[in-house]
């Protein structure tokens, strides 16, 4: 199974819509109806029922469409270890100071 989430920034309303499909093999979309989050108080013990159900074969396709869909508006998990960006200024560091140490070594010799 292939998802596809689409998103949608509603400047006014501040809200961030989610339209979610799965590409079936004939080509065509079949999209998820709405669905409402209602929250009722339960007291601890009480929860009975899951909010969602994610079947096996529907599980990591539809979590990994949903992960990409909001990197792509800037969501991103927290606590996330190391932004690309920060590797590439390690890496370009890493560089120099292996120039500057072969230098000092050369230069000793």
């Amino acid at each position: 199974m292939k998802f596809k989430v689409y998103t949608e920034y509603k400047d006014f309303a501040g809200d961030i819509c989610l339209y979610i499909a799965e590409e079936r093999p004939d080509g065509r979309l079949a999209v998820a109806k709405p669905i409402e989050f209602e929250f009722e108080v339960k007291e601890r013990g009480e929860i009975r029922q899951p909010t969602m159900v994610l079947y096996r074969l529907v599980a990591i396709p539809f979590l990994q469409s949903i992960a990409n869909a909001c990197e792509k508006i800037g969501i991103l998990p927290e606590g996330k270890p190391i932004l690309e960006n920060e590797l590439t200024a390690t890496k370009y560091h890493l560089e120099d100071m292996r120039k500057i140490t072969f230098a000092l070594t050369r230069r000793f010799k």
